[in-house]
């Protein structure tokens, strides 16, 4: 498996991307229980409208940021993808927390994340 290609190990954990166009309400990933641990891979965010603004993605319960973006007034020369990749480990949230989102973006998001546990 190359470098930053997540594919084979996503999938083996039952790993669905998530793709939903921002603003949106929270939680982005529901635990499924209060046992389940969501593991977040990568997020990535394409800006449809450009504004200043900052997005936090949020533990539930902890109330722990696992990754901001700060997203410009203008369009970056080169590529207008933001990322948040934290490798075929990932991050963990809490047991029982969902992925939440804060600030305001207007754009599409893309999640992939994977749930362990009961």
């Amino acid at each position: 498996m190359s470098a930053g290609d997540y594919t084979r190990s996503f999938a083996s954990y039952g790993g669905q991307p998530i793709d939903v166009d921002l603003p949106t309400v929270s939680p982005l990933v529901t635990a499924k229980s209060a046992t389940r641990i969501i593991t977040v891979i990568k997020i990535s965010f394409m800006p449809s409208t450009y504004e200043a603004s900052t997005v936090s993605f949020l533990d539930s319960i902890s109330g722990k940021s696992i990754g901001s973006m700060t997203i410009p007034a203008t369009a970056p020369s080169g590529s207008n993808t933001f990322v948040l990749d934290w490798g075929p480990v990932g991050t963990k949230l809490t047991a029982g927390a969902n992925l939440l989102i804060a600030g305001n973006a207007t754009g599409r998001l893309h999640i992939e994340a994977v749930q362990k546990g009961r």
